[in-house]
């Protein structure tokens, strides 16, 4: 039979270091009692709970036993020595990070690429980026944010084509921030619910953007709403680019988001 030590304990007297403990049942019945003669030449140190074993077992007196007790791993079997263990660096650190945003484009659900662009977002300083709801979502777009004196309405498509499809939508998006002093929605809140959120637009640069995985460009301009179509991965170079740069600052962001696509 196979299974894994469940306790082990040495002896009361332990000049002989002999030990007992046991292994974990397998059916939910009681567990399998040992002692240290029950193992052929293994010390205390080798052993420890969780372990793998296999073993004979047998029924005594009401009580379950374990004999003929073999390791099935040690304890020390994968343990790394000290001094082949590589000591993580800050710059590892940051190149890990880094390196983990390039997975979006494993990303095919249309749902989570919407998720992981406001990630993307907020990770590059962004705090007022909402997403909008998915279910009141038809011809909306998918989110909005603010940074600075700029504001933008934007709506990601994993789409290369989307130019004549998301064209009434592109239309619906400029009309709403064609407003004058301020621009009223409905945002999601953290616990899925959805709140109303007012934004003051007034003397603000305003854009309407298609996150895609295509190229960074500028579609059109409308009354200064410019249109453009923005690459994800465009996004994530501005952050790499501010997590290795700690001088970047908030206007440098805002003045390189307005100028993408220019």
């Amino acid at each position: 039979m196979r299974s894994s030590i469940k306790s082990i304990f040495p002896s009361k007297n332990n000049d002989d270091n002999s030990y007992y403990g046991f292994i974990a049942s397998t059916d939910g019945q009681k567990d399998y009692y040992f002692t240290s003669k029950n193992f052929q030449d293994v010390a205390f140190e080798e052993l420890s709970a969780g372990l793998e074993v296999e073993f004979t077992p047998y029924d005594k007196d009401d009580k379950r036993y374990a004999n003929r007790i073999t390791l099935l791993n040690k304890a020390n079997e994968h343990e790394i020595p000290a001094s082949h263990v590589h000591s993580a660096s800050y710059l590892d650190y940051q190149k890990q990070i880094v390196d983990s945003l390039s997975t979006i484009d494993k990303i095919n659900d249309s749902g989570d690429f919407e998720d992981a662009t406001h990630l993307i977002l907020r990770l590059l300083g962004i705090h007022s980026a909402y997403q909008f709801d998915r279910k009141k979502q038809a011809g909306k777009a998918d989110g909005i944010f603010t940074i600075e004196n700029l504001i933008v309405m934007y709506d990601c498509t994993l789409n290369v084509n989307f130019t004549d499809f998301k064209k009434d939508q592109i239309e619906n998006y400029i009309n709403k921030l064609n407003q004058k002093e301020q621009l009223t929605v409905d945002v999601l809140k953290i616990d899925g619910s959805s709140t109303s959120k007012m934004f003051k637009i007034e003397n603000k640069k305003r854009q309407v953007w298609i996150i895609t995985r295509g190229k960074t460009r500028e579609i059109n301009d409308y009354d200064n709403i410019k249109v453009k179509e923005i690459c994800i991965y465009d996004l994530i170079s501005l952050l790499s680019t501010r997590i290795k740069d700690s001088s970047y600052d908030i206007d440098r962001l805002t003045s390189e988001l307005i100028l993408l696509g220019n």
